[in-house]
């Protein structure tokens, strides 16, 4: 909302409310650092309508909306609201409230197609003696992901931040899986971003190690006062010094971190059948990934590989989201024998899917160019080794599609990826 707005915006206010905020009310709103009031524009400059919604903590809520008498009927309060409820879960809300008059049953039918739920009242709350309805909405819910779908998560700048470890599990031989703790604003991290990670103050290892998220989210936390804390996960193979300093860490540690860095993954028109391929620590963007699409209503599909069942993660998690999973192993020690790329082409199809890859090079290179060969829109997630994951000392460059000796095309991975359209890299 500009100051320029406001003329418009008090005109609404005064046809829409017995008793109607002031200048001064939406001037201190738009002042606030916990504010966020927003304005609806139609195409010819005329406002259309307004929200302000106020954010403390992990608690926001709605204090005032309004459409423009002339333009009512048309979709824009819901927008309005939906766009409201999008920057509050961009912003680490868990949950956003409001009040509406008991009398007011479009707008509370409205309010319940949205997601909201009454929560309580408050006896003869107006002037006129109405009561009003305390209404609810819950961010993390799966059908209120599904509707916001349409409003991409925000992807922030990185934040450098200190992280406690909350668990460290060893999954599998050598596999481990770590939670830690982070700032609200890290649940704006879409699948597919990374973060680096300090492992210690020490000189040695000097470099962050990257890590895809594996999940973020909110947990309930005793240490809080009971109340809710975000937090990311990573898996994580033990493979040099870094790792193995990791694997030592239990609750309570502390970690520096850097997130959240690099593109996401494009999650592509809705109802669309998804096709996830990984394997090992591969399958780590992938989950992420998952929850986010079966939350929107999706189909997906989950092609799992590895050298031996120790290689194969968190096939459970994956399956109670709902995802079909199909397991192979090189040595036939779990599900299928052979590579994943063979048990894939037996289920691809040229139409209405969309595949999304993250593994070993040779693994994406195989299902890059299956998927070229069925001409199947694919996403491949790259590993690379880096060294500060923003792009600034070109580590961890790879080869594009148009790259030659008299024209080069470099990607760097950290900050043109790590995900890429398949079609953008060199397979050759």
């Amino acid at each position: 909302m500009r100051e320029e707005d406001l003329e418009a915006v008090l005109e609404i206010e005064s046809a829409s409310f017995s008793r109607p905020w002031t200048r001064r009310h939406f001037l201190d709103e738009m002042a606030s650092e916990f504010g966020c009031p927003t304005v609806a524009v139609i195409p010819d400059g005329t406002v259309a309508g307004y929200l302000c919604l106020q954010q403390v903590l992990d608690e926001a809520e709605i204090l005032d909306v309004a459409v423009n008498p002339a333009l009512r009927g048309r979709g824009i309060g819901r927008m309005l609201v939906l766009s409201a409820l999008a920057a509050a879960r961009d912003r680490g809300a868990v949950t956003v409230s409001l009040e509406v008059r008991l009398g007011n049953d479009e707008a509370i039918a409205l309010y319940q197609r949205l997601g909201f739920s009454e929560i309580g009242r408050r006896r003869q709350y107006y002037s006129n003696g109405e009561d009003a309805i305390l209404m609810q909405y819950r961010t993390e819910d799966s059908q209120n992901r599904s509707l916001l779908s349409i409003f991409p998560k925000r992807q922030r700048s990185a934040m450098q931040f200190k992280s406690m470890v909350v668990s460290n599990v060893e999954l599998s031989p050598g596999y481990f899986r770590m939670r830690m703790t982070a700032p609200n604003d890290l649940l704006s991290a879409a699948p597919g971003q990374f973060l680096m990670l300090k492992v210690s103050d020490a000189i040695d290892p000097l470099l962050r190690r990257p890590f895809g998220f594996f999940d973020v989210g909110t947990f309930s936390a005793e240490y809080a006062g009971g109340g809710t804390q975000c937090y990311c996960e990573i898996l994580y193979k033990v493979v040099g010094k870094g790792t193995r300093m990791l694997s030592a860490l239990h609750h309570g540690d502390l970690l520096d971190l850097l997130a959240p860095l690099g593109k996401a993954f494009d999650l592509g028109p809705p109802g669309e059948e998804k096709i996830l391929v990984g394997g090992g620590v591969g399958l780590a963007p992938l989950y992420y990934l998952a929850k986010e699409l079966v939350a929107r209503g999706d189909k997906v599909r989950l092609f799992a590989g590895g050298r031996n069942r120790d290689d194969i993660l968190c096939i459970t998690e994956f399956e109670r989201l709902g995802v079909e999973s199909y397991v192979s192993t090189d040595d036939g020690t779990l599900g299928e024998s052979g590579l994943v790329t063979q048990v894939l082409e037996r289920h691809l199809a040229s139409a209405g899917m969309r595949i999304f890859a993250c593994g070993p090079t040779p693994m994406l290179k195989a299902v890059a160019l299956m998927a070229h060969g069925h001409q199947v829109p694919c996403q491949v997630s790259m590993e690379a080794y880096m060294a500060c994951g923003v792009g600034a000392c070109l580590g961890c460059v790879m080869k594009g599609a148009n790259h030659s000796d008299d024209t080069p095309d470099y990607r760097c991975v950290c900050k043109d990826g790590p995900v890429f359209d398949s079609f953008e890299l060199q397979w050759s």
